[in-house]
């Protein structure tokens, strides 16, 4: 398998896939792309929001408080998922 890393530059987000707002209640899978190799996530709620693997939740999460984002880079096949009690994040996919 060939991957080539792509730094986060203005480049990088000339080549935006989407955004869309998700509410998170428990224990949700972020439908990735598969052209995405970036993905950014915000809290948009007023609450945190837990990032993680399929067993993410409010003790092993990675939290993203009331405003934070979290930007990363990852391969293709990469499963993302959010937990949180009805909270609202935006996520951004980049090429």
């Amino acid at each position: 398998m060939s991957y080539e890393y792509r730094p986060l530059t203005q480049e990088t987000l000339r080549r935006i896939i989407g955004t869309r707002a998700i509410t998170v209640s428990g224990r949700v899978r972020i439908d990735l792309h598969s052209k995405a190799r970036w993905v950014i996530i915000q809290n948009t709620s007023d609450g945190d929001v837990y990032i993680g693997n399929s067993t993410v939740d409010n003790t092993n999460g990675f939290k993203l408080a009331p405003g934070d984002t979290i930007s990363f880079n990852f391969l293709p096949g990469f499963e993302v998922y959010a937990y949180a009690n009805n909270k609202e994040i935006r996520v951004m996919e980049v090429e």
